[in-house]
């Protein structure tokens, strides 16, 4: 999948040569500044990898990978703002043919609508991708969801759990970004803190938006605390960069990942599994395979025993096969889409699946929109991010 992104990453720079190529009024130097710039836009990842150490989370200052961000956002939009304008022409055109139209078109008027698309087109993106920024790299908020599970015992009616996916801890977080979230899940009181994956990138000693190390955020995270205890499964960032040494530091910090195994945990007397899958990433890493939801519920009470299975998997496409072992399933890994519009695709490659609540046979699926963003493309429009606050009801 990860192949077919960066190569869809040539297209936007590829329409948009041959559009500015053919804008004959601007001077020659400018459009093939403006060609080299969009595929210098468009291999962002690639420079920062070979410059600043990384693919997933860069060793480099904020500021310039905010901006590669935004130009990267304003490129997409201009490619589609392009695209649709290519429709339009098309459109018209058949139109024209359709009534045997005999009148050339205005050149002068032409001429007006080529300059007003030369400065609008670049305008929209960039405005899109300066807010799309903004709002990508805003601190969460607390949202309350409540789910009615059949088969949940009555002394578990109220347990609230929080649920955390998709921190990216990297470039561009930093301290007072991880000390807000802990305010927050402290503020809501939850009674079992669930992280579901993807929560660092890059290296321990890199740096972060403000300087200090990403070690340093990460362990301000470490005062999340609850109950029943903080429990993680792994994402798919986890093996990208340091997986040794971030389980060392997570572990040390008192978060307890389920790696493909399940805990019995007692709220007000009843008892309920919660169960963690690795993210299928770990077998081209570590060459680890892939135990079924079977496996990892094995040795526990069979949920229909009124005993109430839980499921902390990374990504929400293997709820089809989880539904036969577990009552309720918290994922992330979509991000929510980011975007509206772009979502439609996120659902497309993630089996329909996005965000908010799904019901897949007996079990309910929720899928967090993130709590953060990956650094690579820190971008939201339309979708925020959010500490889920789940309540059985």
């Amino acid at each position: 999948m990860l192949k077919y992104f960066f190569f869809l990453l040539l297209l936007p720079p590829l329409r948009l040569s041959f559009w500015l190529g053919a804008k004959r009024t601007l001077p020659l130097w400018l459009r093939v500044l403006g060609i080299v710039l969009f595929f210098l836009i468009s291999q962002q990842f690639t420079l920062n990898r070979f410059f600043f150490g990384a693919l997933s989370g860069p060793d480099m200052p904020h500021l310039l990978l905010l901006c590669q961000s935004a130009a990267l956002t304003a490129l997409v939009i201009a490619f589609f703002c392009v695209l649709a304008q290519d429709l339009w022409h098309g459109l018209a055109f058949l139109a024209g043919a359709l009534r045997g139209r005999k009148k050339a078109p205005d050149p002068g008027r032409r001429a007006f609508c080529s300059q007003l698309l030369v400065c609008s087109v670049p305008a929209l993106g960039l405005g899109a991708g300066i807010s799309g920024v903004v709002q990508g790299t805003s601190h969460p908020t607390c949202v309350t969801r409540t789910v009615h599970l059949a088969r949940r015992p009555s002394a578990l009616q109220g347990l609230r759990i929080a649920l955390l996916t998709d921190l990216h801890v990297g470039p561009l977080t930093d301290l007072a970004w991880a000390r807000g979230i802990v305010a927050r899940v402290r503020e809501a009181r939850p009674d079992l803190i669930c992280l579901a994956g993807d929560l660092s990138d890059g290296q321990l000693n890199y740096r972060s938006a403000d300087g200090s190390t990403r070690q340093q955020v990460a362990s301000c995270l470490g005062e999340l605390s609850a109950p029943l205890g903080v429990f993680a499964c792994t994402g798919n960032h986890e093996y990208y960069s340091d997986y040794t040494g971030w389980m060392q530091l997570y572990q040390r910090l008192g978060f307890r990942f389920l790696h493909n195994t399940s805990v019995m945990l007692t709220h007000n007397g009843a008892r309920f599994v919660l169960g963690g899958r690795d993210d299928r990433q770990s077998r081209p890493y570590f060459h680890r395979p892939t135990p079924s939801v079977e496996e990892v519920f094995s040795g526990q009470p069979w949920h229909g025993e009124q005993v109430l299975r839980i499921l902390l998997d990374h990504r929400p496409d293997r709820a089809f096969e989880n539904a036969a072992c577990a009552d309720l399933q918290l994922s992330g890994h979509t991000h929510g889409g980011q975007c509206l519009g772009f979502d439609r695709l996120v659902a497309r490659v993630n089996h329909g699946f996005l965000r908010g609540w799904y019901t897949i046979e007996d079990m309910q699926l929720y899928v967090c929109p993130g709590t953060g963003l990956w650094s690579g493309f820190p971008v939201r429009l339309g979708v925020a991010s959010e500490i889920a606050l789940i309540t059985l009801a």
